[in-house]
């Protein structure tokens, strides 16, 4: 009896010590492979190159949001309106920094391809000489309108943001061989010096010519450190004696210059039209708006980014299989973040813009806009890898086209609110399209 009644123990501590071992080392892996299984994507890739990512993006969050503070709350709205409209003019200018091409780059990378990243840099140069001389004239209008605040502001942007473009182009290399972490930590301790200055400069010295000199100046030293860095990180041989990209990749890279042209344009016109139409106050008030959606809709495109490199292996029928499972998770995705968002940003905005309250209900308008970008975004990454050109064509030329005249249009009557809906109805198309190609291509 006493044998038995020890035998029982001993089964009993038996039993859990294996229960213990299995929630200690085998549950989690089990959770895991049938949450792996149920969303056919695989998790642990995800973590294990997502979580430097959502450094990154937090310490832009973090960033933004400071900025946005000291924006809204050292610096007048008609100072604030008049810095988003000078960057306007700027970024409509985009299309001649070629920044997709970067993304061609990270998919030649991917393929082995090396010299895809100097060709990337050749190309970015070439384009970037029109594009330092474009603003540059839009800096003699304003000097010569006597305007020299513009003037100044404008000429910084054509000498520094070229050479940020360029030197910029180092995260393309890390982001192509998966060095997550080295890409999340170069980007993350940029944006902490270049945010750390400029509230210094909107504090102390709310000039024009500061805030760009400062964020800039701050950009190109830190570019140019992270790129020789990156450069310094692999061997030179192997560049010297480097695959060229292919032909297909030079013509297909031509058609997304030209599409980009027209998107860069695009989405610019907006800030350009508030600013002409209903003065530098109202441009701070959209401003402050699209702050944090646009924040967020970064975010949703880098971790998206991360799938590229491993998209690039994937051929047409295996995307085929899985395609509306990735669409219905992307929208649901987009739905909770919107629902998270129109619920917490009231108090936000309550607490950190108690100039911009009129803000509040066209941000949380703005950001039901992610129900529509997350699965936006997969879409362009699918018809980028598999350079389907006629359906990127028909969506983009669609969306930018109607958005590009409801914003003339409905901005010019309904202001910001206007802005807004044609912003919607574009995105609302563009999806409807892209559904339509991507049956159309897979039969």
């Amino acid at each position: 009896m006493f044998l038995s009644s020890k035998n029982t123990k001993n089964n009993s501590s038996y039993k859990v010590s294996r229960c213990k071992d299995y929630l200690m080392n085998d549950f989690f892996n089990d959770v895991r492979g049938g949450a792996e299984r149920f969303l056919n994507l695989s998790l642990s890739y995800a973590w294990k190159n997502s979580k430097w990512v959502f450094i990154n993006s937090a310490v832009n969050i973090l960033g933004s949001f400071f900025t946005s503070i000291a924006f809204a709350n050292f610096i007048s709205p008609t100072l604030y309106g008049s810095y988003k409209y000078l960057n306007s003019i700027g970024s409509s200018l985009d299309f001649l920094k070629i920044k997709w091409i970067d993304s061609v780059a990270v998919q030649e990378l991917a393929k082995d391809k090396d010299g895809a990243f100097f060709w990337a840099i050749n190309q970015k140069i070439r384009w970037g000489l029109l594009f330092f001389v474009g603003l540059l004239i839009a800096s003699g209008f304003y000097f010569l309108q006597g305007n020299y605040a513009f003037a100044g502001a404008l000429l910084i942007l054509a000498a520094t943001e070229v050479p940020i473009n360029i030197l910029g182009t180092y995260n393309v290399l890390l982001q192509s061989k998966r060095l997550f972490r080295e890409d999340s930590l170069y980007s993350s301790s940029n944006t902490i010096l270049r945010t750390l200055l400029l509230i210094a400069v909107l504090f102390f010295a709310p000039n024009l010519i500061f805030i760009f000199l400062t964020t800039n100046g701050v950009a190109v030293l830190a570019n140019a450190y992270f790129y020789f860095k990156t450069i310094r990180q692999f061997s030179p041989e192997m560049y010297r004696q480097s695959t060229p990209i292919d032909t297909d990749t030079e013509h297909f890279s031509r058609h997304l210059y030209f599409l980009n042209i027209f998107a860069t344009i695009t989405n610019n016109i907006d800030s350009l039209l508030l600013f002409h139409f209903l003065g530098p106050e109202t441009l701070a008030v959209y401003a402050i708006a699209r702050s944090f959606p646009n924040l967020i809709q970064t975010v949703i495109s880098n971790i998206s980014f991360i799938y590229f490199p491993k998209l690039v292996t994937l051929g047409l029928e295996q995307l085929k299989q899985a395609f509306w499972q990735r669409l219905a998770q992307a929208t649901a995705i987009g739905g909770l973040i919107s629902l998270v968002y129109i619920s917490v940003i009231p108090f936000v905005f309550d607490t950190i813009y108690p100039k911009y309250q009129d803000a509040t209900f066209y941000t949380q308008l703005i950001s039901l806009s992610f129900i529509l970008f997350t699965p936006g975004r997969y879409f362009a990454y699918i018809f980028q890898v598999q350079r389907l050109i006629t359906s990127i064509y028909v969506t983009a030329l669609i969306s930018l086209t109607i958005r590009f005249t409801l914003y003339i249009v409905l901005g010019y009557v309904a202001g910001i609110m206007g802005i807004i809906v044609a912003y919607f109805v574009s995105y609302f198309i563009s999806l409807l399209a892209c559904i339509f190609m991507w049956r159309k291509e897979t039969g």
